[in-house]
């Protein structure tokens, strides 16, 4: 199943009659209810209807972080928002056909290179997240994984290195894993690959669907980035999720805007994405070094140097650019004073059985 995070059920805490004794409980006194939509749910937070909201989304949680709420709890998630390219070297037919400029590295790369990740977090989306230039997200999650450097094979990131350099002025511009932010590369690869100044680069679409708040504007930020530095148009398409959905799985698309949150707590639910016989490899990025790389890693019996071997797979997507990362997810939740044990966190899993409502 395709996961793009657009679906995931949603669980709220609702208030409990009585308290929670935790040494003495015999089964929890809890309650949760279902209701997804955005608005309802927080006005029946507000109204202390419910004691704690487990995803608070979408310009709410922007507006409420804007205003100071200090019951809005974030931390850093274990996703990534990110590009994917097409990487066949024809055009499906839904798309127009015929030659695929996206099949060049040098034109995923320029793309990739030519758009202001840091406007993105900080005018559209607004909770904190980090600008992404790797696939996978230095939320913690990770013991001991590294982040390669672009330029120097022998530097590496440790998670919270990684964070600081993203946080800091000219993190993404300047040394670091995956690509910088660097307009003159990047229209000097455009122009490498055939398309000096964007001269002869066909009209491509950028998938997007319609439900979500952020990629409707973050879409257009893209398409004015890439106009201005590279000179290319590229037409938004809009769709309805299940359509979205379906044209990105069946590769029916040639840029479409994407999500990944890990599925357990290691490297491998990033990099096995990709694999050329992965159902879940949407950009049909067929590698057989990346491939072996993987294998390899499957049979390495050491830990440190299978590590080694993921960033080094994880190196190749960065670079060879089948995805282009956007930002790096939050996990935002509202929690009342009297609730305890649902400190938000990487993966947004609650142990509900530390879990307990203050009600005195």
């Amino acid at each position: 199943m395709l996961k793009h995070w657009d679906f995931k059920i949603r669980l709220w805490l609702e208030k409990s009659p009585t308290y929670w004794d935790r040494e003495n409980v015999k089964s929890p006194t809890v309650e949760m209810v279902v209701n997804e939509n955005l608005l309802s749910r927080f006005l029946q937070y507000e109204t202390d209807q419910i004691d704690w909201d487990s995803d608070v989304a979408g310009e709410l949680g922007a507006e409420l972080r804007a205003k100071g709420r200090t019951d809005l709890q974030t931390a850093p998630a274990f996703g990534t928002a990110f590009l994917t390219f097409l990487c066949r070297p024809e055009l499906p037919a839904k798309v127009g056909g015929g030659k695929n400029p996206l099949y060049d590295v040098r034109v995923r790369q320029a793309l990739a290179m030519s758009f202001d990740r840091q406007f993105i977090v900080d005018n559209v989306t607004r909770m904190g997240e980090l600008p992404a230039r790797t696939y996978i997200p230095p939320d913690g999650t990770l013991a001991g994984y590294k982040w390669r450097d672009v330029e120097d094979p022998d530097k590496h990131y440790t998670d919270e290195e990684l964070r600081n350099l993203l946080s800091s002025a000219g993190g993404l511009t300047g040394p670091g894993p995956g690509l910088p932010y660097d307009v003159a590369r990047a229209r000097k690869l455009l122009a490498d690959a055939g398309y000096p100044n964007g001269q002869g680069f066909p009209r491509l679409p950028l998938l997007y669907n319609t439900d979500s708040p952020a990629r409707t504007k973050f879409v257009q930020v893209l398409k004015d980035n890439w106009k201005r530095n590279l000179n290319i148009d590229v037409e938004l398409h809009g769709v309805e999720l299940k359509t979205y959905r379906d044209d990105t799985t069946n590769k029916e698309y040639a840029i479409s805007t994407v999500a990944w949150y890990g599925d357990y707590p290691d490297a491998s639910t990033y990099t096995d994405k990709y694999k050329s016989d992965s159902l879940q490899n949407d950009a049909a990025y067929e590698v057989p070094e990346y491939d072996a790389l993987l294998k390899q890693a499957d049979q390495e019996p050491d830990a440190a140097r299978r590590l080694r071997m993921l960033a080094q797979a994880e190196h190749m997507l960065n670079t060879d650019v089948p995805i282009a990362p956007l930002y790096h997810y939050v996990n935002v939740n509202l929690a009342h004073d009297n609730v305890h044990g649902c400190e938000p966190n990487g993966r947004n899993i609650t142990i509900f059985k530390y879990v307990w409502v203050d009600k005195n």
